[in-house]
């Protein structure tokens, strides 16, 4: 490989060009990229979570630890969570609608695992807040 570097080097090759050359030498030579490997996702040990969310609720914006307690329970996208309104929330069915910033695109997310815990602590909230 070290090779190919002074040779592309002292022909003074670009990126495109040096890319060109390579794809027509493997096609040539035969060669082909190896397939990626997939990983699942690492999910974190309970008492991570419980430790990452005890912190969140230690620092007391409550707002980042509803946002925070939401992208883990529901696994919704972060772009489709800051689109999020109050009203698209219902606490007692468990239910969040997203409306995308396309029209055709609306998602409805059934929340899961600590859901009840979350409920609980944003009725707190608004019931402090009177929402």
């Amino acid at each position: 490989m070290a090779q190919l570097v002074r040779i592309a080097r002292k022909a003074r090759l670009g990126y495109d060009d040096f890319l060109y050359i390579s794809q027509q030498a493997r096609k040539k030579l035969g060669l082909r990229r190896g397939r990626k490997e997939r990983r699942l996702p690492q999910l974190l040990a309970d008492a991570d979570l419980k430790r990452f969310f005890r912190a969140i609720q230690d620092c007391g914006d409550v707002q980042h630890e509803i946002l925070l307690k939401l992208l883990f329970y529901t696994a919704v996208r972060v772009s489709e969570l800051v689109h999020i309104e109050v009203g698209d929330v219902d606490l007692d069915a468990c239910k969040i609608f997203s409306r995308s910033r396309h029209a055709e695109s609306s998602k409805l997310f059934k929340a899961t695992g600590r859901w009840p815990a979350l409920r609980s602590r944003c009725t707190r909230i608004c019931s402090a807040i009177r929402c």
